[in-house]
């Protein structure tokens, strides 16, 4: 969805979607994203536990506007990578995404 690939919020998106000839209000648009992140929900966490049973981890965290009513703050992506290849390890890599409001060090130990 555009929500995720281009970061277009669910209402802009809605009205795109009226504009081309077909109305889909925003609340089908959010369950819709619902009903995807509870399918995917098992994949996430066996990735998640994939990464955490590791040896080595690279983490990294990346400023990301989020929209907020009337302004935007700044909260974080943080990217954790698992890649044992060029240490000669036999595991695929592997990238869990998380999200934080802010860069607290509790997010990276969590």
């Amino acid at each position: 969805m555009a929500n995720f690939g281009l970061h277009l919020p669910l209402h802009r998106q809605s009205q795109h979607f009226a504009h081309e000839g077909l109305p889909i209000e925003v609340s089908t648009l959010a369950s819709w994203v619902g009903a995807a992140t509870t399918t995917l929900s098992p994949l996430v966490a066996g990735i998640e536990a994939h990464v955490r049973g590791t040896e080595r981890l690279h983490l990294d965290d990346t400023p990301l506007p989020v929209l907020a009513k009337g302004k935007t703050h700044t909260g974080r992506l943080w990217t954790v990578v698992h890649d044992d290849r060029p240490f000669g390890g036999p595991e695929p890599p592997a990238v869990p995404y998380f999200y934080s409001a802010d860069r607290s060090g509790a997010h990276a130990e969590t």
